[in-house]
C-alpha cells in the first residue's frame, strides 16, 4: 500500500488550546481563540480541498514561535481545528501515530509547519 503525504504552512502566531470560560450558567470561548481558530481554519481550506481523511498514519507539527506556549496546548489547538478540515476527527483510532517539535522564533515571525500521511 502507497502513502500518501502533504506538507502544509499555516502563517498563523503560536496559540495554545484555550479552555471554554463561564459565565454563571453559560460557557463559551475566549474571541482571540475563536478569532484564531477561524484564521487557521481558512487557511487549511484553501490548501486541503479533498474530503475529510478518514484515516491517517501519522502527522508532525512544528512549531515555529517564541517559547511561550506548553506543547500539548499547541497540538490540541491546531489538531481542534483540522477536525472536519484535513481528517473527519482527531481520536487516537484516526490519527494512531504523531509527533511535534518546537524551534524558536520571533512571535512576528511565528508558523506551524503540519505533516500529514496516509
Amino acid at each position: 500500500i502507497l502513502t500518501q503525504t502533504m506538507e502544509f504552512i499555516f502563517h498563523v502566531p503560536l496559540m495554545s488550546k484555550k479552555r471554554p470560560r463561564f459565565t454563571g450558567k453559560t460557557a463559551y470561548m475566549p474571541k482571540e481563540y475563536k478569532e484564531w481558530k477561524k484564521n487557521l481554519a481558512v487557511q487549511m481550506k484553501e490548501w486541503w480541498t479533498s474530503e475529510p481523511l478518514e484515516k491517517v498514519e501519522r502527522i508532525h507539527i512544528t512549531f515555529h514561535g517564541p517559547a511561550r506556549h506548553d506543547g500539548d496546548n499547541l497540538i490540541g489547538a491546531v489538531m481542534d481545528t483540522a477536525n472536519k478540515i484535513i481528517w473527519v476527527d482527531d481520536r487516537v483510532k484516526i490519527i494512531p501515530n504523531g509527533c511535534w517539535s518546537w524551534k524558536l522564533g520571533k512571535q512576528a515571525n511565528s508558523f506551524i509547519h503540519l505533516k500529514v500521511i496516509w
